[in-house]
């Protein structure tokens, strides 16, 4: 065998510190649940389902058919100790989890299996988790998705309940885990040769002599601390201003129904984030999921309300939903903007103006678009669908869209081609070549909308956050984070 190279020895180093003696220390407490469940061939709310009689489950229950509900009611002791209260459930599926005083909490899903609790929350816990017997996508099964994948959800019952615990997490030892497999994928998306990729390799090197295996918790504080640190303050070539984003398809692989309660998941898991992270902010553009979240959850709409006001919920549905922008008449197009700007207004007056058209998923856009833009009040366009393009590559990042009567738009093509970042290293590189590709528009600063989308999800504790300064002028902030 060929030697392992210096930066891959790093980076394979890092990634075994991470899994093998981190990854079994972040729960510093868990204790097993109870579990009871009620399934449901049609969605029901929140008051119904607790009034139903529950069956005592236990992991590995399985649970059917796709598009039914399966209610959970987990009840414990929460572990005492240090660490952020917090409830770890996976059924595989889609879910939302409910305290005990019926308030949508946060979501769950394949990708995510850890919920935070409210960090007062100790002793006796209640909680409840309305289930869906569907993926992200629907029930849809790609060529990508392993042979497993495809013969679980062709059976009847592919509904499956994992583990169910309440726990304690560490979050220093956390967050250090997430960083050194961050740090990790970062050296592989580097030049090997360049100093950028030393001085993360060394970071990571220092950080191994740090960690004491008798007292890994005890240790991963200040190894967290010279590790973040260290990322901080490497300059970078350009300023990316990562958004949360939770795209979901109105109608796609799932009935409209499903698309309501993905929007609840989807917007709670959000509220969640900016609890625990004063600098992250999110958007989500479509209007009518905002109007169904008001007559399904006025509650959850409430509390949004409460961060658009703050601005840190950035309101960005100048449109009804994402439409097609070929097809429609022009009347079409003005009944778009008319009932999405009016909605925002009437919902939150002067907080959410609407500025910016986002139609991340929108596929074409004609040249009479720019005059219904400024005519609607908007000052700015954003997507990122020209990039499926197979025969030419859209040049600009940054630019002035001229339309047919001479109206003009500044517009923002993301350079990372998509909506659904998981702010990866190696794509935010190739963002940053694409952002300063040779030619006279080149630009230095550019947005990455960030978090699991199409189906729904959007940002997870392990995707990046940022620190948002005003409008355009960001600071990059490399807050190296993965996923538990």
């Amino acid at each position: 065998m060929p030697p392992v190279e210096p930066i891959e020895f790093a980076a394979i180093n890092a990634e075994h510190l991470a899994t093998e003696l981190l990854g079994p220390a972040i729960f510093a407490a868990s204790t097993p649940a109870q579990v009871t469940a009620w399934q449901s061939a049609d969605r029901v709310d929140f008051d119904t389902a607790l009034g139903m009689p529950h069956e005592p489950v236990q992991p590995g229950w399985r649970w059917g058919p796709v598009w039914s509900t399966a209610w959970f009611k987990v009840q414990g002791n929460m572990p005492e100790g240090e660490g952020t209260p917090a409830v770890q459930f996976s059924s595989g599926t889609e879910a939302l989890l409910y305290l005990q005083d019926g308030r949508s909490w946060h979501g769950l899903d394949m990708y995510r299996d850890v919920a935070r609790l409210p960090e007062d929350s100790a002793g006796e816990i209640t909680v409840h988790v309305e289930a869906a017997c569907n993926r992200p996508l629907g029930a849809t099964l790609f060529w990508w998705d392993p042979a497993e994948d495809h013969a679980r959800w062709a059976e009847d019952a592919p509904g499956r309940l994992g583990e169910v615990c309440l726990v304690r997490v560490h979050e220093p030892t956390w967050r250090l885990k997430v960083a050194l497999d961050f740090g990790a994928r970062l050296l592989r998306a580097l030049d090997a040769a360049s100093p950028q990729a030393r001085h993360v390799a060394d970071a990571l090197a220092r950080v191994s002599t740090m960690i004491d295996d008798v007292d890994v918790r005890g240790t991963t504080p200040e190894a967290l601390g010279f590790l973040e640190d260290a990322f901080k303050g490497h300059a970078q070539s350009t300023q990316v201003t990562g958004i949360g984003h939770a795209h979901i398809d109105t109608a796609w692989l799932w009935p409209i129904a499903e698309t309501r309660r993905k929007v609840r998941r989807s917007w709670a898991t959000a509220l969640r984030l900016m609890d625990r992270y004063d600098d992250f902010h999110f958007t989500a553009s479509q209007t009518q999921q905002y109007a169904w979240l008001e007559e399904d959850d006025p509650a959850l709409l409430a509390a949004i309300g409460e961060r658009v006001k703050e601005g840190r919920w950035e309101a960005n549905g100048a449109m009804w939903i994402e439409p097609d922008c070929q097809i429609p008449s022009g009347e079409s197009l003005v009944r778009q903007f008319v009932h999405g700007t009016a909605w925002w207004k009437g919902r939150f007056g002067e907080a959410a103006p609407q500025s910016v058209l986002y139609l991340p998923d929108t596929f074409g856009f004609p040249a009479s678009l720019p005059q219904l833009v400024e005519l609607a009040g908007v000052r700015r366009f954003v997507t990122n669908k020209i990039c499926w393009n197979e025969v030419t590559a859209f040049p600009f990042v940054d630019f002035t869209w001229r339309g047919i009567d001479g109206t003009q738009v500044p517009a923002h093509f993301t350079p990372g081609h998509t909506y659904n970042a998981a702010m990866e290293p190696q794509d935010l590189v190739g963002a940053q070549a694409n952002a300063m590709a040779d030619g006279p528009l080149r630009t230095t600063a550019w947005m990455q909308p960030f978090g699991w989308g199409d189906g729904g999800g959007g940002s997870s504790w392990g995707d990046g956050s940022r620190r948002w300064q005003d409008d355009r002028k960001s600071e990059w902030w490399w807050f190296c984070v993965g996923r538990v």
